[in-house]
């Protein structure tokens, strides 16, 4: 399957995040970065945003089991 690109504002809309908070994570290494496609556009790779959606999907889960093996090493102590 071709890879997509993503506008700016479909991005926004998709992820449910402002701009601002957008370019915040970029900077903190916490969200895909932009693709140059013109001088005065960019876009986002549609894989890298499902990946980083499904990734913030999965994160309380790991969460979760982190946190339920640290209580059976302190039971276990």
């Amino acid at each position: 399957m071709a890879e997509r690109f993503l506008s700016f504002k479909t991005t926004c809309d998709r992820v449910g995040l402002s701009r601002a908070t957008i370019y915040r994570w970029q900077e903190l290494g916490k969200f895909p970065q932009t693709i140059p496609l013109g001088e005065k556009r960019v876009a986002f790779r549609e894989s890298e945003i499902d990946a980083w959606m499904n990734a913030r999907i999965e994160a309380p889960a790991r969460r979760d089991e982190r946190r339920q093996r640290a209580q059976q090493v302190r039971a276990a102590t």
